[in-house]
């Protein structure tokens, strides 16, 4: 699919013909995303605001996600709660879930993104089906889940106790470094975790999230992947809300290094192509972000961001990579107002439906 050597042959002449179409081939977003389309990143990004304001208006989403357990038994060594880390694992009670749940309600946040370590066997999903179950019944009008890649029945299973959103991030699409990374455990098998995502569309669930993570390999390749991967995932599932993150790789407990950083101008450009691609897909961006890259990007092309993200469980000091923006959930909501947006805690209230799905299932 990519082929080190065909940037070469994109010319200035090439990015200026992509950018008057409004559909792109493999090729088209290629040229987009190469080092060649710098002299157009305004023309880009001039787009892309027009594009996101279009199709969003000035309204963006704030999220929060909950880490209920770092106990994991995959190997990756790019990864904090990696099996092979000597640390204190830690898995909230159930109480203690709930209690969480509350004061995160209390605050104002409506979508929550629960997230745990993988452990595969059924007694974890059973765990993970009941955090989803309380999540629910406090009120949160969305509830998304990352889980790690798992079977049809027991995404079905969360999506019946009122997960509305399911998140899979391939992490690297490039075979052998996918290899490298992944030393032991479920998730070194590329191919289960990738088709993970269509398991849980039959699962039921109608919005996606995935991405890879920025860092593991060349950027150009992932990006070109995702672009690839989505454009087969719409054409074969066309009712179904597809959003991407692509996170950065940061400073994590056991990581030794970043062989491919991506760059700032080069993260910008990418997501600026996504924009111009997906004009209606929204598009998230995490606390690994900084506050300046962040509100730059809210305003351009990114429509959903987390806040106050506290990437591990409970008390545990142990955090599954570094934090960037660490504002209050009140400094965001100033900033975005200063910037003439509107901070949303919900698009719409799916409680009543799912509430009674839930006690369908009970």
């Amino acid at each position: 699919m990519f082929k080190y050597g065909l940037e070469e042959q994109i010319s200035k002449e090439d990015v200026e013909s992509v950018l008057s179409r409004e559909k792109f081939s493999q090729s088209d977003f290629l040229a987009l995303i190469s080092p060649q389309a710098n002299d157009y990143l305004e023309v880009m990004a001039q787009k892309a605001q027009s594009l996101t304001k279009r199709f969003f208006g000035q309204t963006r989403g704030i999220y929060i996600p909950l880490y209920l357990s770092n106990a994991c038994h995959n190997n990756c060594s790019y990864c904090g709660f990696s099996s092979s880390n000597i640390i204190r694992r830690k898995t909230l009670k159930l109480e203690e879930i709930k209690n969480e749940l509350l004061s995160i309600y209390k605050r104002g946040y409506r979508n929550i993104l629960l997230v745990s370590g993988e452990l595969k066997d059924f007694n974890n999903i059973d765990y993970l089906n009941r955090a989803t179950k309380l999540a629910v019944e406090v009120g949160f009008s969305s509830v998304a889940v990352e889980f790690g890649a798992l079977e049809s029945d027991q995404a079905r299973l969360l999506q019946e106790s009122g997960a509305d959103q399911f998140v899979l991030y391939q992490e690297t699409y490039h075979p052998p470094t996918y290899k490298d990374v992944h030393i032991s455990g479920q998730k070194s098998n590329l191919n289960y975790r990738i088709e993970g995502v269509e398991r849980s569309i039959e699962a039921g669930f109608k919005k996606v999230t995935l991405g890879f993570l920025g860092g593991l390999f060349d950027y150009r390749f992932e990006a070109l992947t995702l672009f690839s991967h989505l454009r087969y995932l719409k054409s074969n599932f066309w009712n179904i809300s597809f959003s991407i993150s692509i996170p950065r790789l940061q400073n994590a407990f056991g990581l030794e290094e970043i062989k491919y950083p991506l760059e700032d101008r080069d993260f910008v450009r990418v997501l600026l192509a996504f924009r111009l691609a997906f004009p209606q897909m929204p598009i998230l961006l995490s606390t690994r972000e900084s506050e300046t890259i962040r509100g730059h990007l809210l305003n351009l092309c990114a429509t959903n961001i987390s806040a106050e993200s506290k990437t591990s469980p409970g008390d545990n000091n142990l955090e599954q990579f570094s934090v960037t923006d660490n504002r209050s959930l009140e400094e965001i909501i100033i900033s975005l107002k200063e910037m003439g947006l509107n901070p949303c805690f919900k698009d719409w209230d799916e409680l009543l439906p799912r509430l009674h799905n839930y006690h369908q299932n009970r």
